[in-house]
């Protein structure tokens, strides 16, 4: 999974393991030869559009949805279909009112309208460790396999 670090510093790009003491405990148990802990791919705001999810802060979820913001509008002004309008409309009045993509509700036709694949973002910090980012001070990995830009 490629992950975007959007506004976050500190965490340097690349593959990270994510250190989980369950897998911690499961190896010790059963003595396996050799133990591989899930990995994910970090990335700067450059590769925004290529990620799987985002990882913002509070602070800079405001310029993320502008960005999004942003893009609906020019979408928006070029429109000329009654339905995409209608969908755009509905995207941008969630945006404006800081409410992420994602947690408008949309159907999959709805979204169909939009050529921007709208990935989740995920709210929080990541404690970044010597040995790889601990999977205790960050979310699950089912909080960011969800569809949808941003997600709060």
């Amino acid at each position: 999974m490629k992950i975007c670090l959007f506004g976050i510093s500190g965490i340097p790009p690349g593959k990270h393991n994510l250190k989980d003491p369950r897998l911690d405990q499961v190896d010790n148990m059963v003595e396996a030869q050799k133990k591989c802990y899930a990995q994910v791919v970090l990335a700067d705001e450059k590769e925004l559009a290529v990620c799987d999810a985002i990882l913002t802060s509070r602070a800079a979820l405001s310029d993320l949805l502008m960005k999004d913001l942003d893009f609906v509008e020019s979408r928006l002004e070029r429109a000329t279909v009654e339905a995409e309008k209608k969908v755009l409309q509905k995207m941008a009045d969630g945006l404006v009112s800081e409410k992420p993509v994602s947690k408008l509700g949309l159907t999959a036709e709805e979204l169909a309208f939009s050529v921007k694949p709208w990935r989740t973002c995920v709210l929080g910090l990541s404690v970044a460790c010597k040995s790889g980012l601990s999977a205790r001070n960050n979310p699950p990995p089912s909080a960011v396999s969800s569809p949808g830009w941003s997600n709060s």
